[in-house]
């Protein structure tokens, strides 16, 4: 086989893994491919890539073909920072009312129902949109969605009266952490290259460990695609957690549910890691 292919988010948030691979640890055989969390969702269930980060919605909505890497994920424990709800109207006040979603996410779009319906039992209209500063301010609309770099951007442009972080909403309700993302492979994948993945993973987990060691040099190299201060950029970077914990596991678990229940899922969800009896072959 050629290099693995691995996906990889065109966001920040993912710098703490990714940035280590590609300038310290070393790539030892991957090919990166970045992408948006929609478009890498679509790659990787199209099999044009072996390994990669995923929606977490994508995983469960798919995971009869994927294995999940361990000890991996993107989590907020609260408040995230980078996944925002930005309105001219209080959350009760949004039934029936149009709001833009963004079309690079689908955990977001979903956790973003669930809070407005399930939690505030809110309906509005919902507008799928490529967000922009100039159109969004633009249109008439009660409020959008906004995720990852472009979150960041919009909470230091914003005009809106009402910012609602969903990661914090979620843990006041919900009691949990929220997972955002996970890493995957392909099943088939893993079946004819079993040690490949897990040296894959180990690396990826090196290469985390080391960029949380390293985060103040991280943010300084990022913060000015925001842009924004290296100061503000490292408190983001912290905010987040990069481990699938038996706690986080419990709140995507809860989000699985919540996705059944709603009909977005057509059967509950089993999740499977990668085999352990496989790993003893490295």
């Amino acid at each position: 086989m050629d290099q693995i292919r691995i996906g990889k988010f065109s966001f920040i948030n993912t710098s703490p893994i990714y940035y280590p691979l590609e300038h310290i640890v070393g790539l030892n055989g991957f090919q990166v491919i970045e992408g948006s969390p929609s478009e890498l969702n679509a790659r990787f269930f199209r099999g044009e890539l072996d390994i990669s980060v995923i929606s977490s919605q994508e995983y469960g909505l798919h995971a009869e073909r994927y294995f999940l890497l361990p000890e991996l994920a993107i989590v907020s424990q609260g408040t995230v920072k980078s996944v925002l709800f930005f309105s001219k109207y209080p959350l009760k006040a949004l039934n029936g009312r149009r709001i833009l979603i963004t079309d690079k996410s689908q955990t977001s779009v979903a956790l973003l129902k669930i809070i407005l319906e399930e939690f505030y039992e809110v309906f509005p209209i919902y507008e799928t949109s490529d967000l922009s500063a100039k159109d969004v301010h633009a249109r008439e609309v009660a409020g959008f969605l906004a995720i990852g770099d472009e979150a960041l951007r919009f909470r230091i442009e914003s005009q809106e009266t009402y910012i609602i972080d969903l990661g914090e909403t979620w843990k006041k309700f919900a009691g949990l952490p929220f997972v955002y993302a996970v890493w995957a492979v392909r099943r088939e994948f893993y079946n004819q290259f079993p040690q490949k993945v897990w040296e894959a993973c180990r690396l990826l987990k090196q290469s985390r460990d080391k960029g949380l060691k390293t985060l103040e040099k991280i943010g300084g190299r990022f913060a000015p695609h925001i842009p924004m201060s290296k100061e503000a950029c490292l408190a983001y970077l912290r905010t987040l957690c990069f481990d699938l914990t038996p706690e986080a596991l419990e709140g995507m678990r809860l989000f699985f549910r919540y996705l059944v229940k709603r009909g977005e899922y057509p059967s509950p969800v089993d999740i499977e890691f990668i085999p352990e009896a496989d790993k003893a072959i490295i």
